[in-house]
């Protein structure tokens, strides 16, 4: 298992961090599995902008007469952005519930937001039960179906889900559904790829054959039929947010995705140099125990560092069964 501190981690991903690397072992699950031993050196730069947070990741710095603490939050007024469409007027039927969402935000240079987000398009046990019931309700996986939707928005508060005329539902092409039977996808935006055909990038989960595969659009809009992997699919897992970013340091595309090892949710990465050709996914960090496990993980970018922002599943009972706008 690689076991990565906080530093480390930020470090590492880029290929700042020395590694020494031990055989690596392959699970059951088809991916590595390493033993490593971080060396962390001293940067060869320095920051352009510092963290408040920051209590030494990077410099290895302590503080003195003073203390972080967290200080009082409270939720935009706007919130929820987003309703399950069922529960609209006129219902979107399509859309019974969005559960997790595994949402992508694009921000293109028009200045217009686009949602790319994972919903049940079929879910008979959500469709079925009231939305004051919900919580309480026995829930039942049977027969689901998992796809992609699409939002847009000017102003990242008001959204529209528009009819795209791509996807059959029921009869009706009338809704804002991508693809079908794909799960946790991921969207990426180059807008400076040369092949204009390619400048919205896709990664994802089959639901038919459990295989990863991508695809490519020229307005975010309209993809090409899916290209799965030739090698490297995990047998086990990728099915929550398979998120994408291009590392600038190595010019290549990196995906981080939820794996099991054990029945334990670990995360994972990947590399590619092409977006269609990917190296084995090797785990980068796991939870603290069976009762708070990794679930995803989102890797961006920011001046030197890395910043990962990681889902934690918590084994707990039932925390809310109502909004407000206070945590």
């Amino acid at each position: 298992m690689l076991n990565l501190t906080r530093r480390s981690l930020l470090l590492g991903l880029g290929g700042a961090a020395a590694l020494a690397i031990t055989p690596s072992i392959a699970n059951s699950a088809g991916f590595k599995v390493r033993s490593a031993v971080f060396e962390i050196r001293p940067p060869k730069r320095h920051l352009k902008h510092y963290f408040a947070f920051d209590t030494g990741i990077y410099h290895g710095l302590k503080m003195h007469n003073m203390k972080l603490k967290m200080g009082s939050v409270k939720k935009d007024e706007h919130n929820p952005l987003f309703i399950e469409g069922l529960y609209e007027n006129p219902s979107k039927l399509w859309e019974p519930r969005i559960d997790n969402g595994y949402p992508n935000v694009i921000l293109d240079e028009k200045g217009v937001y686009h949602c790319y987000y994972t919903l049940f398009v079929v879910d008979p046990s959500s469709r079925s039960t009231p939305r004051e019931k919900r919580h309480s309700a026995q829930y039942s996986t049977k027969d689901r179906q998992v796809g992609l939707a699409y939002a847009r928005s000017n102003d990242g508060i008001l959204w529209e889900k528009p009819k795209l005329g791509i996807v059959d539902f029921e009869g009706s092409k009338e809704n804002n559904i991508i693809m079908r039977d794909v799960a946790g996808t991921g969207i990426l935006y180059e807008p400076t790829e040369v092949d204009p055909n390619k400048r919205f990038k896709l990664i994802t989960r089959k639901e038919d054959n459990k295989k990863m595969a991508v695809a490519f659009s020229a307005d975010g809009i309209h993809f090409s039929p899916l290209v799965e992997w030739k090698e490297n699919s995990p047998i086990l897992g990728a099915d929550c947010h398979n998120s994408v970013f291009k590392d600038s340091r190595t010019n290549q595309y990196v995906l981080t995705t939820r794996l099991w090892a054990s029945n334990f949710r670990v995360l994972a990465i990947s590399r590619s140099d092409d977006f269609i050709h990917w190296s084995p996914l090797e785990e980068v960090i796991r939870g603290q125990g069976y009762g708070e496990q990794t679930y995803s993980m989102t890797v961006f970018e920011y001046n030197d560092i890395y910043l990962g922002l990681v889902s934690i599943y918590k084994k707990v009972k039932l925390l809310a069964t109502k909004w407000t706008n206070h945590l």
